[in-house]
């Protein structure tokens, strides 16, 4: 189970004297939205952070499935390429997932349901 299911899940205050007030539904709700919010926020923040090192594995693996292709591309040129490739990807994605859902994609789905 991951942290933040875990967070989520369990109560603050557990035993013979826990506080019934915690039990309910609309603060239990809006405690787990900004728990999962500020997680969020948290592993965003950590990516960031850490996106150096993502780049650079990203670069690693592009020069590894494209081999002698890439060879003479600079790690910043092939990084711009890779950039606007997953770009495209997640436009076409999208615009696949509007047409099988009525206009919607799964994202949007996902924030109604």
């Amino acid at each position: 189970m991951e942290l933040s299911q875990q967070l989520v899940s369990s109560p603050a205050i557990s035993g013979p004297n826990q506080a019934k007030s915690w039990q309910s539904p609309v603060i239990e709700h809006d405690l787990k939205d900004s728990i999962l919010t500020h997680r969020k926020a948290f592993d965003s923040s950590l990516n960031t952070l850490m996106s150096n090192d993502q780049e650079e594995s990203q670069i690693q693996k592009a020069r590894a499935i494209l081999g002698d292709t890439v060879a003479d591309v600079p790690d910043e040129e092939l990084s711009v390429y890779l950039t606007e490739f997953q770009y495209l990807l997640d436009e076409w994605l999208d615009i696949y997932e509007k047409q099988l859902f009525s206009g919607k994609t799964l994202q949007q789905l996902e924030r109604e349901g």
